[in-house]
C-alpha cells in the first residue's frame, strides 16, 4: 500500500515474443484511477532507463484512495506493446 504523498518507483521490463529485451520507442506512462480514467500521461526518456528493456518512473501518490493503474506504453516493430500494473493508496 503506497501512502498519499510518497514518492514509490514503478518499473517495467519490455520483451519481445522471442523473451528478449528491447527498447521501444515513444515511452509513456499512463495514470488511471479505479474508473479507468487518465490522471496523468508521462513521457518517459532515457533518464528513466536502467538497462536494455528496464525502465523506471518516480511517481509521487495524489491525493484520494483506492486503486491506481499504471500502463507503461511504447512501439516496436510499428506495433503497440504495453504493461500494467496497480497500486492501492491511503491517507
Amino acid at each position: 500500500m503506497a501512502l498519499v504523498g510518497d514518492t514509490i518507483r514503478l518499473y517495467v521490463e519490455f520483451r519481445n515474443f522471442e523473451n528478449e529485451k528491447i527498447d521501444p520507442s515513444n515511452i509513456n506512462l499512463q495514470i488511471l484511477d479505479e474508473q479507468g480514467q487518465e490522471i496523468e500521461n508521462i513521457t518517459i526518456d532515457s533518464s528513466n532507463k536502467l538497462d536494455v528493456g528496464k525502465y523506471f518512473y518516480d511517481y509521487v501518490v495524489p491525493e484520494g484512495t483506492g486503486d491506481l493503474y499504471f500502463v507503461f506504453s511504447g512501439i516496436c516493430n510499428n506495433k503497440p506493446i504495453k504493461a500494467k500494473g496497480k497500486f492501492s493508496r491511503e491517507v
